[in-house]
């Protein structure tokens, strides 16, 4: 067997191939040679397969380039998709050497962070992933949205071939505030809106403040029911500036009560619906894990985090089972705004923390606090009177993401 990436046309045939039957998508009768179109949404991925010694491909993945918002500045993470084996080479230990050849790479390659989408989440903790991403899936009749009033503004319909500057900046604004979400590039964009509205039956609306300032944007679609019933939306992007932009928005979709009757939406961490609208009782959210996120290199994931506003320190102990770097004791201080993490030579003090990059991964990206991370058995804290100052540095925060990946 042997690991390589995937290079040439004729690879990259062998690779949709196998995903068919991996993830039984459907094909039609001309798939041959579709297959074998070269594909310019994957151009900039790293595609790596293993082949056995007759060059059949047994498994591969690929690695997506992306910078994402964290504590409001972009960074550098990979994504992983596309993780296929072939039936037939399945719990041989094929696709963990594929894993342990990709993170060395991400981790050379001057990535930060790394997150998926598992089929797994115990196989991959075995990488170092940890599940830290949740999707808050509400389900909302649109008469709760009636107390906000329609806004002042205006709103206004975007169709295909319309500039997308407005919505960008609208979406710029919102995902700053939003650890996971991606920087996305003009072709991201291009792709995310390429659909015709009049086809897709997906609309987008952007409303303006009273200084023809775009503030917020919903995208929706239409979930297909009976078609003597009312019907339901679905949001597929909502983002606003700020709160009296979030109102506007919501004021807007309430008016659309006579096409539907209910809305679905995954919701920001940062929103809760239960207080936004008037009754409870008529509000479903069901809270489903979604992604994991690895650390790829502690010590500028550690420095690139928002500071506290008062100075302080503290020294973690943390284990990687991957990379040794990553491993060890590390003093964490902050003043004036910035972190300084220096990785002890060896342990001259008690550590306040001893934790696992799985956990710490959880505390980097606001998905838990120390206080919740004490609950898991990889973590101690050591110090109960250190706890305070653990949970200032690692607080709840804003988490959202739209790509799949």
């Amino acid at each position: 067997m042997k690991i390589r990436p995937l290079t040439t046309i004729e690879d990259e045939y062998k690779y949709k191939l196998l995903s068919r039957v991996c993830f039984l998508y459907e094909a039609d009768e001309n798939y041959q040679e579709k297959l074998k179109e070269s594909d310019e949404n994957t151009a900039n991925y790293t595609k790596i397969g293993a082949f056995d010694d007759d060059d059949n491909l047994l498994a591969g993945l690929y690695i997506i380039p992306y910078n994402m918002y964290f504590d409001g500045k972009p960074q550098k993470m990979a994504g992983i998709q596309g993780v296929i084996t072939a039936p037939e080479a399945r719990a041989s230990g094929i696709m963990g050497k594929i894993m342990q050849e990709c993170l060395a790479k991400m981790k050379n390659e001057g990535y930060i962070f790394s997150a998926l989408y598992p089929f797994s989440y115990a196989y991959y903790r075995k990488f170092g992933y940890e599940v830290a991403h949740k999707l808050f899936n509400a389900t909302i009749p649109l008469q709760e949205l009636e107390i906000y009033p329609f806004p002042k503004g205006k709103v206004q319909f975007w169709q295909k071939g319309d500039s997308l500057d407005d919505i960008k900046a609208v979406y710029t604004g919102f995902a700053k505030r939003q650890n996971y979400a991606i920087v996305r590039s003009d072709a991201d964009w291009n792709r995310i809106m390429d659909e015709d509205p009049y086809i897709a039956k997906k609309y987008t609306y952007v409303h303006y403040d009273l200084q023809n300032i775009p503030t917020s944007y919903v995208k929706f679609g239409i979930i297909e029911t009976d078609p003597n019933e009312d019907k339901k939306m679905y949001i597929d992007e909502l983002a606003w500036l700020d709160k009296s932009a979030l109102h506007a928005i919501l004021g807007f979709i309430a008016k659309l009560r006579p096409q539907f009757y209910e809305l679905s939406w995954s919701i920001p961490n940062e929103i809760d619906p239960y207080s936004l609208f008037n009754e409870a009782w008529n509000i479903q959210v069901s809270n489903d894990s979604s992604m994991m996120f690895r650390i790829m290199n502690i010590i500028p994931a550690l420095e690139s985090m928002k500071a506290p506003t008062e100075e302080g320190g503290v020294l973690i102990q943390v284990k990687d089972k991957s990379f040794a770097e990553n491993s060890g004791l590390f003093k964490v201080e902050w003043s004036r705004g910035k972190i300084a993490v220096e990785k002890s030579a060896a342990a001259t003090s008690s550590p306040h923390m001893s934790t696992s990059i799985e956990a710490l991964a959880q505390m980097i990206i606001g998905y838990s606090t120390p206080s919740m991370s004490a609950n898991r058995k990889d973590t101690t804290i050591n110090s109960p009177h250190s706890l305070p100052i653990l949970n200032t540095l690692f607080p709840i925060k804003n988490r959202y993401i739209w790509e799949k990946f």
